[in-house]
């Protein structure tokens, strides 16, 4: 995949397919920088948000990843595999949110 990229740099299809399975070998820089260009090259790529707020969950960036949440969730079809647990994540993280510190 990567000398896919390598002859089609500007390719999101193939640059997003890159950053899934830097995703899934947990290759997370790596995968943020695919997912962040594809971005730039593909905006309408709904799933790409999904993906970018479970990488920002994992290094600890709370506000970041309700932001991608609610822009999936904005965006996605009524349909789409990952939309029950978007909703699930974003629910668990605006109600740790709303919970007064003690």
């Amino acid at each position: 995949m990567e000398k896919g990229v390598a002859v089609k740099p500007d390719d999101p299809v193939m640059l997003f397919d890159l950053g899934v399975l830097h995703f899934n070998a947990r290759h997370t820089d790596e995968a943020e920088a695919a997912f962040r260009k594809v971005e730039t090259l593909d905006p309408q790529n709904v799933r790409l948000h999904y993906l970018l707020a479970t990488l920002a969950l994992n290094r600890g960036d709370v506000k970041e990843a309700v932001r991608r949440l609610e822009t999936y969730l904005a965006r996605a079809p009524a349909d789409a595999a990952d939309r029950a647990t978007a909703k699930s994540l974003l629910d668990q993280l605006e109600g740790a949110a709303a919970k007064p510190a003690p």
